[in-house]
């Protein structure tokens, strides 16, 4: 590994920016996505614009963003088709 990251001053410097820059943008989307994330409220108005990740909009519309336009009643068909791709392949073994 010394080879490889550290073996030259070119190497080096682009090793510790790359490590750098890998820091920041976890650290970044952590921020955003769990510490200043809104994560209770009904809709999107819920959500100031300068805050982080919208939860609140995603667990309100979750069946929507799943499942889209499909009708409520007959959610049953997907969710048997689902489990059938889930437990088939392990069946004929």
């Amino acid at each position: 590994m010394k080879e490889n990251l550290f073996s030259s001053l070119w190497n080096t410097a682009v090793t510790l920016l790359l490590g750098w820059f890998t820091v920041h943008f976890t650290l970044t989307v952590i921020d955003w996505a769990l510490i200043d994330a809104v994560w209770h409220g009904e809709s999107a108005d819920a959500c100031p614009r300068d805050r982080g990740a919208c939860w609140a909009f995603v667990t309100a519309r979750w069946q929507q963003i799943i499942y889209g336009q499909y009708p409520g009643a007959l959610l049953w068909r997907v969710h048997t088709a689902f489990a059938l791709a889930l437990v088939l392949p392990f069946a004929f073994r």
